[in-house]
């Protein structure tokens, strides 16, 4: 059996924990004061939800509905459509130039808005193209899928953060005595 299958237990295990190694220390490098800043500029925020939650899934029924898809793909296309936080959204948007703190900013803020928008994306294409697919999600896995992946290692990375302070402060605190 070869590792580099991706329908082997290895290799998704592999790619499991990168993911969640990748979010994690995501969230050790996470600042509130950031993130709060991030919160405050509501025109930022209405234009990132645009961009990320509405428009592609209106994109992609407007694909649907004017060029015939095989029957597994439009599901397929609505569940990537459906999750605006992809874990390596924060590197892509330091790379195209935004600081890590405005797209840590943003990975987080689409992680927490992801919980409510995507089970009501995909029920609504379930909905809207019964014939589309056989197959159904329940959104309650949807929701705990989006916390295991997002929610989990952030929080995680984020209480190592603040521990790692700490100890940074007590050792500051032993060295000036």
């Amino acid at each position: 059996m070869s590792i580099i299958n991706p329908s082997s237990p290895w290799f998704r295990g592999f790619i499991s924990l990168t993911i969640f190694s990748f979010v994690m220390s995501l969230g050790m490098s996470l600042s509130i004061a950031g993130l709060r800043d991030y919160w405050q500029q509501s025109g930022r925020i209405v234009r990132t939800l645009l961009a990320t939650v509405v428009l592609p899934p209106l994109l992609l029924a407007a694909l649907i509905l004017a060029v015939p898809i095989p029957k597994p793909v439009p599901i397929a296309l609505a569940l990537l459509a459906a999750s605006p936080c992809p874990p390596f959204l924060t590197q892509r948007a330091s790379q195209a130039g935004a600081s890590r703190e405005v797209a840590l900013s943003v990975q987080v803020t689409l992680a927490l808005v992801s919980i409510v928008t995507t089970p009501i994306i995909v029920s609504l294409f379930q909905r809207g193209f019964p014939n589309a697919t056989n197959i159904r999600f329940d959104p309650w896995d949807v929701v705990k899928m989006v916390a295991l992946v997002q929610f989990l290692p952030l929080g995680i990375g984020f209480a190592l953060h603040q521990i790692r302070a700490g100890w940074v402060g007590n050792s500051r605190k032993f060295s000036m005595s």
